[in-house]
């Protein structure tokens, strides 16, 4: 009798994994709601801010906090974080607003759920959960890693006012365990991303079959934002400058330099946005190279 060659092995307990991810409904969110990486990519797409997108990601971190907490992606937690953010920082407004906007992806994704399920009713949440993970994998993968919102005082201070008996130190962990965890029963957002890709390679033709809507989803959640705080933004004068600059210029028939990144519409590099930093012993990477 033959044995089976180490590709086979590693590829029959990958089939074993996922089989056990989907048995035991380790996705993300409520009935309704999208899995980790939907969340990040769209938000990526919908306004390059890491800071945003991370507050769109960390919406779902409930699942990674001692039982008993309140539900962190819902209406309620949403607006009282928006509420905390009126007097904070740049920072913490772009965060609370994407905080916000993944509930706009969680209901839209219930809609395109809904949409596939009609015409396949065959398909569950967790089937489609796993194909749109894919597809974000494929098309619009975000780099942001969240874990620089572990050192940002403000943030986790603005967060554990809407918990109860919480101190920042267990939300730093529950932000590390977002990434890294490697439970079945609450799978981090890289084990989400190799389960995605594992079940796409199985099932092929579910992703085609689930690709129209994905992209009809996309166009939906990324076309616009909810802003809170329209109007309360501070201004960086040294970053307006340079962008009234670079607007200017062409009419002058003059050259810049060292202008760095003044690119219209990304506010990474004025209205108050902090760089992202490391965590201890972990780099800031690609997800691509954290799997």
């Amino acid at each position: 009798m033959g044995t089976l060659s180490t590709s086979k092995k590693v590829r029959y307990v990958l089939v074993i994994l996922l089989a056990a991810y989907i048995a035991n409904s380790c996705c993300s969110g409520p009935a309704q709601g999208a899995n980790f990486a939907t969340h990040g990519g769209l938000a990526e797409n919908t306004l390059d801010n890491d800071i945003f997108v991370a507050g769109a990601l960390l919406a779902d971190l409930d699942k990674f906090l001692p039982p008993g907490v309140p539900q962190t992606d819902s209406h309620s937690f949403a607006t009282g974080l928006i509420d905390r953010a009126k007097g904070g920082s740049n920072d913490l407004k772009y965060f609370a607003t994407g905080w916000y906007e993944h509930l706009d992806q969680d209901s839209e994704f219930y809609n395109s759920f809904l949409a596939i399920q009609a015409v396949h009713p065959e398909y569950t949440q967790n089937d489609v959960r796993l194909v749109f993970d894919y597809l974000t994998i494929q098309s619009h993968q975000t780099d942001v890693n969240v874990t620089f919102i572990m050192d940002h005082t403000e943030i986790l201070d603005a967060i554990r006012g809407g918990l109860t008996i919480i101190t920042n130190e267990q939300i730093r962990l529950a932000i590390w365990d977002y990434m890294f965890s490697e439970s079945l029963q609450a799978p981090g957002l890289l084990l989400q991303m190799k389960a995605a890709e594992l079940y796409a390679s199985v099932y092929p033709e579910r992703v085609n079959d689930m690709v129209a809507e994905y992209n009809s989803y996309f166009d939906r959640v990324t076309a616009d934002y909810y802003d809170p705080f329209w109007g309360m933004f501070t201004v960086d004068l040294d970053w307006a400058m340079a962008e009234l600059d670079v607007q200017v210029a062409p009419f002058l028939n003059t050259e810049l330099s060292d202008q760095g990144d003044t690119s219209i519409g990304e506010p990474k590099g004025g209205f108050g946005f902090t760089p992202r930093t490391s965590s201890p012993g972990l780099g800031v990477l690609p997800f691509s190279t954290l799997i």
